[in-house]
């Protein structure tokens, strides 16, 4: 298993096995979404909306009932 943020760093054909979190740990992480190929999949695509301001990766209330949904849904472990 590998953080998010240093697989999102790695060659896209490198990218392999499961990542924790599944998004970005540090907020700069967020931007790089994109440029590098990895964006969010499922339902916690649009996540990065429900961001506020931290060099750490916090959600206001929205953004983590997100998240809570997608752990009941199996979606994350």
């Amino acid at each position: 298993m590998r953080f998010f943020d240093l697989a999102l760093l790695m060659k896209p054909d490198e990218r392999t096995g499961q990542t924790f979190p599944p998004f970005p740990l540090l907020s700069k992480g967020w931007a790089l979404l994109d440029v590098l190929g990895a964006p969010l999949q499922g339902s916690l695509e649009g996540l990065e909306q429900h961001r506020l301001p931290s060099l750490w990766s916090i959600f206001n209330e929205s953004g983590v009932n997100q998240i809570r949904r997608a752990m009941e849904n199996g979606e994350l472990i």
